[in-house]
């Protein structure tokens, strides 16, 4: 299959760690004997994936399909950060406590995003410009810099991502950034949402008939605070979180998102 889409020689093979011998060393002995030419250029094998502390396997049934994931209230997205988020090379021990910190994690960038993008457009629109393609200021550079450089060490993931919440630690300390800092940084941020696709990426939509019980229940939430039945507003804020819907309170009133995990 491989030599008919491929051709006789591929760039890279992937598999898991159990699949070297005899399976890798076999799919080698007979392509190379039949045509001749390197196989493969670059094997990456992955660790074993472990669930709840022990291998995942088909025989065990501990194991999670991304159907469940989502049946469980998790954005597929939430999953994509989770697995990225360890080299391949190391092993990762998958839990529900984990996709949890996974959210808290993507959460922050997309929270970061989203400020970012609202303050640049903002003064973008005002002045009239929309060209982005500006050369970075010099910290969003070294970030990107080292982003990739970890990348480019056998995609040394966990280092490239901590290279940009060190980063974007630094910017959220700023409680306001100058436009030409918030722009670069912006620009920084889809520079590496091209590989991670995490970011700027839409949720998963909640369903209209949920979508519209939601935005009662908003407009419930939003009646309680102004009368100041605070002991109303957080009992309707826990009812929104089981409904998948996250409430950000904002000196403009209130506004909902779908969650990127279940309410804990």
């Amino acid at each position: 299959m491989a030599a008919e889409i491929l051709g006789p020689s591929i760039d890279i093979h992937t598999g898991g760690e159990d699949n070297i011998f005899p399976h890798h060393e076999c799919e080698i002995a007979q392509s190379e004997a039949a045509t001749g030419k390197t196989f493969a250029q670059f094997w990456m094998h992955t660790r074993h994936l472990m669930v709840n502390g022990e291998k995942m396997s088909k025989s065990r049934g501990n194991f999670f399909t991304i159907r469940d994931l989502i049946a469980k209230g998790y954005d597929p997205l939430v999953v994509r950060w989770a697995l990225v988020s360890t080299r391949y090379r190391e092993s990762m021990n998958f839990t529900l406590h984990g996709l949890q910190d996974a959210a808290a994690a993507l959460g922050t960038l997309r929270d970061l995003g989203e400020r970012l993008a609202l303050s640049v457009a903002a003064v973008d629109e005002a002045a009239g410009e929309r060209d982005d393609q500006r050369d970075p200021e010099p910290q969003e550079q070294a970030m990107l810099n080292e982003f990739t450089m970890a990348m480019d060490d056998d995609l040394n993931t966990s280092a490239a991502l901590a290279a940009v919440f060190t980063w974007a630690a630094m910017i959220n300390k700023q409680k306001k950034l100058p436009f030409p800092q918030a722009r670069s940084a912006l620009a920084a941020l889809k520079k590496i949402d091209l590989v991670l696709a995490v970011i700027f990426e839409p949720l998963l939509p909640v369903e209209e008939d949920r979508a519209v019980e939601i935005e009662t229940l908003m407009t419930l939430r939003g009646q309680a605070r102004a009368a100041k039945d605070f002991a109303q507003s957080d009992a309707l804020r826990r009812q929104l979180a089981a409904l998948g819907a996250e409430v950000k309170d904002q000196p403009g009133g209130s506004a909902w998102r779908p969650r990127l995990a279940p309410a804990p």
